[in-house]
């Protein structure tokens, strides 16, 4: 998974030792937290960063530049994951409850 090929990149750059007061959080949960964050903020820089095309000449520039790139006839652009509402591991409960207010995993 993307998930699995990025904690391999970067897991030994953000893994910790346990010390005497405490375990150290493992890599897969360092890397999620910190991929939960910067996800979560997207919505503060989205306007800034995202820009959907306003005239015909840009939505056919942008179709075009799709097709081009992935082979997708006629199409603008794609959407991408979802949550799927689950019955958490029991004692991971907190680490599958979403900004939604419920359990879920997410589809991408």
């Amino acid at each position: 998974s993307i998930f699995s090929s990025l904690l391999q990149q970067i897991g030994p750059h953000i893994e910790k030792l346990d010390t005497n007061y405490r375990a150290a959080i493992p890599i897969e949960k360092r890397l999620a937290c910190a991929l939960y964050a910067l996800g979560s903020s997207i919505d503060k820089f989205f306007h800034r960063l995202i820009k959907f095309p306003n005239t015909d000449a840009e939505i056919q520039d942008t179709i075009d530049g799709v097709f081009i790139k992935w082979g997708y006839p006629l199409c603008i652009g794609a959407l991408d994951s979802t949550h799927i509402a689950i019955k958490p591991p029991l004692g991971f409960e907190v680490d599958y409850f979403n900004y939604k207010k419920y359990h879920s995993i997410i589809m991408l």
